[in-house]
């Protein structure tokens, strides 16, 4: 038993010993869990920093949270700040520019399409919604000539959504993220960017106590290699690390939101042009410039000691010296033509990676996340065109209407997961069932609608038909060897000389006449509503 004790004591008192072998550090976030912190992520996962004898702790952060002021006043040694530091170091801040991590700031404004803004300067007398931590875009609004104090500064809630629909006029924000959110909701905006008169400052940047670096040089040595590895491996394996965001930081964010921020990320850090966390002494001077030609810092302020470190210690200036003097034409030349071809790869890439983006708003702006179909708002548009040529030719069109049957008894019994995984099925199998010339699309809850152009008088029923019995022959697992088979009511309407609101709404009503009779049937709406028209 003595042994026993023993043994014990001696666990307990290794596992103390390991724990205080670890350097509890905490880095302070900007904003909530996203993928705009994966690299830490990454590296806390893999084990990046428990290898250098690190035990990091990431402290969440927020629209109001300043991770200057927390790390100065104590409660965290790094923290994640942006080409603000500068401002911040100038004005006798105790901290130290780590590491940039985004070589393009991803800072933009966004206001309301309907609020009737073309620049900046539009902006006098209306309200702005202002992040805490975003002086690059009161920089750009001074710099654009916004006069001070002529803009109503409200509280930026982190709800680009909610704050439209509060009547702001305009918000600052990350193209990470809001634009994503716009146009989830299909809220209409339009974006103006700093970069589009000449300011291109830093984004994302790892930073330190300046009197924590001086006590412990090697300690942010070993976070920075950490954090940067973490970054390339969070650039390698973008879906690995959605998943871990999803099951350890962010559960509520969706995996297509979190796609969307990391290929906005990928292209602000550049990572195929320049090493991660690449910084230059001379990007830092253009940007306390910008700074201070907006009146936010003093001109010409040394940038001494804003860089924990330009170079590794113990490597002495000489032979670079030496170096550059016995080669300096040739490095001259060299550094000529690299610099064409850098800009023109970087050019090539912000091009593509433009065009790559705008093809997914696109594509955001159209489909149903869950079903991959497209969304109420993009089958109207369609539908109201196909309506329009089927007129100009004189053929017929219809609208099919349908919804599961009992789908909420399957939600209240299986989960909303198990809904989901119904909802996703009855798409792919209507996408199956439709002709390559309909339209389907899911409309909302559980209801879905598709968009016929028809030659012939049977056809929007045979098509009705073949998704009737499409669906009603799914068995769906769910999940536990569950299977769930369901139907669903139909509505069918038809009629090239009414509108599309008309043809829907006889479709719908005539879908719950099915509904009521039991479900799994279809019932075909009576004679179509003529169009209104305006007398000449």
């Amino acid at each position: 038993m003595g042994a026993c004790l023993a043994l014990v004591l001696v666990a307990l008192v290794l596992s103390s010993a390991a724990a205080l072998a670890q350097d509890i550090v905490r880095v302070q976030l900007k904003w909530t869990h996203q993928f705009q912190f994966a690299g830490l992520y990454a590296a806390l996962a893999q084990g990046y920093y428990r290898d250098a004898g690190i035990d990091l702790r990431i402290l969440e952060g927020g629209p109001e949270v300043d991770p200057v002021g927390v790390v100065t006043a104590g409660g965290a040694e790094f923290g994640i700040g942006n080409s603000s530091l500068v401002i911040d170091r100038t004005a006798g801040a105790p901290i130290l520019v780590v590491a940039p991590i985004f070589q393009h700031s991803p800072f933009v404004i966004l206001t309301r399409t309907e609020a009737g803004l073309d620049g900046p300067r539009d902006l006098v007398g209306r309200r702005l919604a202002l992040e805490a931590h975003s002086a690059e875009v009161e920089a750009y609004l001074k710099t654009s000539g916004v006069p001070p104090g002529s803009i109503t500064v409200v509280p930026h809630t982190g709800n680009a959504v909610g704050l439209f629909a509060e009547g702001v006029d305009a918000i600052s924000a990350y193209t990470t993220t809001e634009p994503f959110d716009l146009l989830v909701a299909g809220v209409p905006f339009q974006m103006w960017s700093p970069r589009e008169i000449g300011i291109d400052f830093y984004g994302d940047t790892l930073f330190v106590d300046a009197r924590f670096a001086a006590a412990r040089p090697e300690t942010v040595r070993a976070v920075r290699e950490a954090t940067l590895r973490g970054w390339a491996y969070a650039l390698r394996h973008t879906g690995e690390i959605i998943e871990l965001i999803q099951r350890q930081y962010a559960p509520g964010m969706s995996r297509q939101k979190l796609e969307f921020e990391a290929n906005d990320i990928r292209r602000l850090m550049l990572s195929d042009i320049v090493d991660i966390g690449y910084g230059s002494g001379t990007r830092w001077r253009h940007i306390a410039d910008v700074f201070a030609e907006a009146g936010m810092m003093p001109p010409d302020a040394s940038l001494a000691g804003l860089v924990f470190e330009e170079r590794p210690p113990g490597q002495p200036l000489w032979p670079y010296v030496s170096l550059a003097a016995a080669v300096t034409l040739l490095v001259a030349a060299a550094l000529v033509a690299h610099r064409f071809y850098r800009i023109s790869r970087e050019l090539r890439a912000q091009i593509e990676a433009r065009r790559r983006l705008e093809e997914e708003l696109t594509l955001l702006a159209r489909t149903d996340e869950l079903t991959r179909l497209p969304n109420r708002r993009h089958f109207l548009s369609v539908a109201a065109a196909q309506l329009e040529a089927c007129r100009a030719v004189g053929t017929g069109f219809a609208v099919v209407v349908f919804d599961i049957d009992h789908f909420k008894a399957i939600n209240d019994t299986h989960g909303h997961a198990a809904g989901d995984l119904v909802l996703a099925a009855v798409a792919a199998a209507g996408r199956a069932a439709a002709p390559a010339t309909a339209v389907l699309a899911r409309t909302g809850g559980e209801e879905f609608a598709a968009a016929l152009p028809v030659d012939t008088p049977g056809g929007p029923m045979a098509v009705a038909e073949r998704l009737r019995a499409a669906v009603s022959r799914l068995e769906i697992d769910v999940g536990g060897g569950v299977l769930v088979r369901t139907t669903a009511s139909f509505g069918l309407a038809d009629g090239a000389a009414a509108s599309l609101d008309a043809l829907l709404s006889q479709a719908d009503r005539a879908m719950y006449v099915a509904k009521r009779a039991g479900g799994d049937r279809i019932e075909q709406a009576g004679e179509p509503e003529p169009v209104e028209r305006t007398a000449v």
